[in-house]
């Protein structure tokens, strides 16, 4: 049995029905969230820089180095889509109508969200595999909990990433068919 408070806060919210400063408020919020998400994701882009630059300086198995070089191109590549894609604040938005220009910002983001295994997994799974391949030559012998450890817990994490990121884009489509427009 679910509590009230969650299943009050699972219901669809008819967007008809907000006046246009609930609406004005939705987006103010939604925009922060948005602000707030990457600056989280820049944060960890530039952890994740500066240890795989820290690994290429001081490794010495060169599959490990080259791995860790991919590794920092593809968090390069990240962090320079996640910003062309989503960090575009429109300057107009003001000027045309609130609900559109709400719609606008959940159907960018939707769309990046569906996107994620191939904007921001694909370009990091070249390093990981070299990587971990320069990783597996150094350890002997590997066996079935080296494995696990350093090949399944990852490949698990990479596809809870894929789920949230498709759950939020069916979060995003639902608001989005509620302001009365169907965004599959």
């Amino acid at each position: 049995m679910t509590d009230p408070q969650s299943h009050w806060q699972s219901q669809e919210v008819d967007m008809s029905l907000l006046s246009i400063e609930d609406i004005k408020a939705r987006s103010a919020r939604f925009a922060n969230q948005i602000k707030w998400r990457n600056r989280r994701e820049y944060a960890a882009g530039a952890f994740v820089l500066l240890g795989f630059s820290w690994y290429v300086w001081s490794l010495v198995e060169p599959l490990m180095k080259l791995g860790s070089a991919l590794m920092i191109a593809g968090v390069v590549f990240v962090l320079c889509h996640l910003y062309a894609r989503s960090s575009y604040q429109d300057p107009d938005a003001e000027a045309r109508d609130i609900v559109s220009s709400y719609r606008s910002r959940l159907e960018r983001e939707r769309k990046l969200l569906r996107s994620v295994p191939l904007w921001y997994l694909a370009p990091m799974v070249p390093g990981f595999a070299v990587f971990m391949f320069g990783k597996a030559r150094v350890m002997a012998p590997i066996n079935e909990l080296w494995l696990l450890l350093n090949v399944g817990v990852p490949v698990l994490v990479l596809a809870g990433v894929v789920w949230l990121n498709f759950w939020g884009a069916r979060k995003l489509a639902a608001q989005l068919n509620a302001l009365g427009r169907d965004n599959r």
